[in-house]
């Protein structure tokens, strides 16, 4: 079985990590820090029943943050709402086990992959992989 609506249930969890931060005035990125894994917890059994081996939630968090400089984007942002202005940052985080199976789950680690080539040399490939977004019909402009 493959996952399905995985895309949507991010979505839905990445926002009520918002929520959270909304409603109880904590910073975005300190609701994900109090709720990830403790790297002493591995191996980590999820309320699901999927066993996580390993992680470093807090490390992969962390380097984002200062990739971005994300507090002086922060304070850009105040400044920015105090001029009626709007700055969107956005925090996202997706774990799916890849490269084998995993017991208990729902999630398979493989897909597979159509490839067909016409006689004219079109060539057609069907996966399982979908654009959650991107519009991939071509149009003529007007």
């Amino acid at each position: 079985m493959k996952p399905f609506g995985k895309d949507s249930a991010v979505v839905v969890l990445e926002r009520a990590m918002e929520l959270v931060a909304e409603a109880t005035g904590l910073d975005p990125a300190e609701v994900r820090r109090r709720n990830f894994v403790a790297a002493d917890l591995f191996p980590y059994t999820a309320s699901s029943g999927l066993v996580l081996d390993s992680g470093s939630y807090h490390a992969v968090l962390e380097k984002a943050l200062a990739m971005i400089d994300y507090r002086r984007r922060r304070n850009d942002q105040q400044v920015a709402r105090l001029a009626g202005k709007a700055i969107g940052i956005g925090i996202g985080f997706e774990m799916l086990a890849e490269g084998a199976d995993v017991p208990a789950s729902f999630v398979t680690a493989y897909d597979s992959a159509t490839v067909r080539v016409d006689p004219s040399g079109h060539v057609t490939v069907l996966t399982g992989a979908t654009s959650p977004g991107a519009a991939t019909t071509p149009h003529s402009p007007k």
